[in-house]
């Protein structure tokens, strides 16, 4: 009996120690999908940033030909005369950035709640499913039942 049981702890064991790293297994690839859906969902947006900055370029550079004059009536020399792409540049990298940082940071903020999520579950699947470290201690008395 004593061995039966020994062997019926052990496959226990083991089945759950299985379904343990099933689990851990799933929830790495479920993770990897994430992070790739992300990075999609990120390229995307710096693309059509970039389409957008390219057009609003040449739009700028068709404006360019035609220059708007550069000197002030009040001052008899020119006016230092800021580059307008370069402004528009500027701004166009400073949306970008902020917008790649905003989704960075709720992509990022999606997987730790995931994780936080999946974490916080194993603790309680694995109290409940997984037999105890020691083997079962047996009676010796007239009952022979587990204690």
């Amino acid at each position: 009996l004593k061995s039966r049981l020994s062997r019926d702890y052990e496959a226990t064991k083991l089945a759950m120690r299985k379904e343990f790293q099933r689990l851990e297994e799933a929830h790495a690839i479920e993770m990897e999908k994430e992070r790739k859906r992300a990075a999609a969902a990120e390229s995307k947006l710096v693309r059509q940033l970039e389409t957008e900055t390219k057009n609003e370029l040449k739009t700028a550079k068709k404006s360019r030909e035609r220059p708007l004059s550069t000197h002030d009536p009040s001052d008899p020399g020119l006016v230092r005369h800021l580059d307008p792409l370069e402004a528009i540049r500027r701004r166009r990298q400073d949306l970008t950035n902020l917008e790649i940082r905003k989704t960075k940071r709720a992509s990022l903020m999606q997987l730790q709640a995931m994780e936080v999520n999946n974490v916080s579950s194993y603790p309680v699947w694995f109290e409940n499913n997984v037999p105890r470290a020691e083997p079962p201690v047996f009676d010796n008395s007239s009952t022979n039942q587990c204690t």
